[in-house]
């Protein structure tokens, strides 16, 4: 049998038998975990960024959200179906969205922001799992130093109402 033939009849991602860094992309890319679906595209995690810098129900179109985000109308137009199918948004007239206020997705993400948020400004507790023990000790019971994620991050756009 000559290379050409054994290379058809093996796995085409088979490099060493592990597959390739390709087809390990590309598997995660059609089965995303929940993070990676949200962040799949540079302008859907700043979008999911900007949505996390709103209040709770806070109401927008397409065309406000897009400037706290740094992105276009369109590509907010976009990614708004999948934030819509996983509960993050909810529509109020096809014009105007509302951020879920009970959404499990957001909750969870705010969860995430604040653990970051402590591990880099070194105050995370066990909670978080802080990797200096001593510094766990200290900070044990102080949550008013951990930053949540929302409040401590400056937004581009000053004035947030509820209503855009």
């Amino acid at each position: 049998m000559d290379e050409s033939e054994s290379d058809s009849s093996r796995d085409p991602t088979d490099v060493g038998g592990r597959p390739s860094l390709d087809e390990i992309k590309r598997m995660r890319q059609e089965h995303p975990s929940g993070w990676l679906e949200l962040a799949m595209t540079p302008a859907r995690a700043l979008l999911v960024d900007a949505i996390l810098d709103s209040p709770p129900g806070h109401e927008f179109t397409t065309g406000t959200i897009s400037e706290r985000a740094g992105i276009t109308p369109q590509a907010v137009r976009d990614h708004l179906d999948v934030l819509v199918d996983r509960g993050v948004v909810a529509s109020v007239d096809g014009t105007t969205y509302r951020i879920v206020d009970d959404s499990v997705v957001l909750r969870e993400l705010e969860e995430l922001n604040a653990a970051v948020g402590a591990v880099r400004a070194g105050v995370a507790d066990e909670r978080f799992g802080g990797t200096d023990p001593d510094e766990r000790a200290d900070n044990a019971g102080d949550t008013e130093s951990i930053p949540t994620g929302r409040a401590e991050r400056p937004t581009p756009n000053r004035s947030v109402s509820n209503a855009d």
